[in-house]
């Protein structure tokens, strides 16, 4: 069979084993090996026999592993002879900083998170971000009530939704925000939101501003509107994410953070393991 050059990194937060499948696609059966290039990686099984398809198990003893980013080959050896090899990525946080970290935790390149799921929602006299029920594409959506709000100047004096994140690497994130749809009526100017990380300055994201028919149909044909701020992370490890209200009107559905290359899916990743939930 056909395998991909690198296989998704094993995870410490999750505590997930990896697989992969070996499948038959002959008439006979055959025997196969695995074998791994570090102590620390657990195959089960290593060896056997296939008649129609093996689902493998990939898992890491974590208490032989050093901190830092790690990758394991695996080699697959088949009776008839032929050979292949896969790459396992292996990061291990610092456990003394992972150690009661409370937030979601970045796993092959991104972490996604369901808006309503914000470690701290802090309001602003009467501002304060609720959640909508059953909203959007995935789970539900986060807007400021009440509507009849005045815009608000994004860390000063403008509601904000909070975010623990454990980062593996520095360097840029892309932060994707998935959007309901919204007509810019408040002003010409568009409709606003701002990010930030920890306490750099916010980041202002007009939503609306091009709001030609064309453009409109799109993100109601897809019940969505994605905007996308860029920011620099100094060091790998506990970061906060804050999302401010600027003008009302705005509604969050999902937030994906990039730490890799920039790419959009259509429901966004799959939602990250959040240590604040995991028993």
């Amino acid at each position: 069979g056909t395998f991909p050059e690198t296989l998704p990194e094993l995870n410490i937060a999750s505590g997930q084993p990896g697989y992969v499948n070996l499948f038959n696609r002959g008439n006979q059966s055959f025997s196969f090996q695995i074998l791994a290039n570090q102590p620390w990686v657990k195959i089960k099984p290593s060896s056997g026999k296939i008649e129609k398809e093996q689902r493998i198990w990939i898992s890491a003893d974590w208490d032989q592993i050093p901190s830092g980013k790690h990758e394991a080959w695996l080699k697959i050896v088949s009776s008839g002879g032929k050979e292949v090899s896969v790459k396992v990525p292996v990061p291990k946080p610092d456990p003394a900083v992972l150690k009661g970290f409370k937030g979601f935790v970045e796993s092959n390149g991104f972490v996604a998170i369901e808006a309503e799921h914000f470690t701290r929602n802090i309001p602003a006299g009467n501002l304060k971000w609720e959640v909508i029920p059953g909203l959007g594409k995935t789970l539900s959506g986060m807007k400021v009530f009440p509507v009849t709000a005045s815009p608000q100047q994004a860390g000063k004096n403008s509601p904000c939704l909070e975010y623990d994140v454990y980062l593996m690497q520095s360097g840029k994130v892309y932060v994707q925000l998935y959007l309901s749809p919204t007509l810019n009526y408040f002003n010409d100017g568009g409709t606003e939101l701002a990010v930030s990380f920890d306490n750099e300055e916010p980041v202002i994201l007009n939503m609306n501003k091009d709001d030609q028919l064309k453009t409109w149909e799109g993100w109601v044909s897809n019940n969505i509107n994605q905007v996308v701020s860029t920011h620099p992370v100094d060091k790998p490890g506990k970061h906060t994410l804050k999302i401010w209200m600027v003008d009302p009107g705005v509604v969050v559905q999902k937030i994906v953070l990039q730490t890799s290359t920039q790419k959009t899916t259509y429901l966004g990743e799959p939602e990250s393991v959040n240590l604040t939930n995991k028993k």
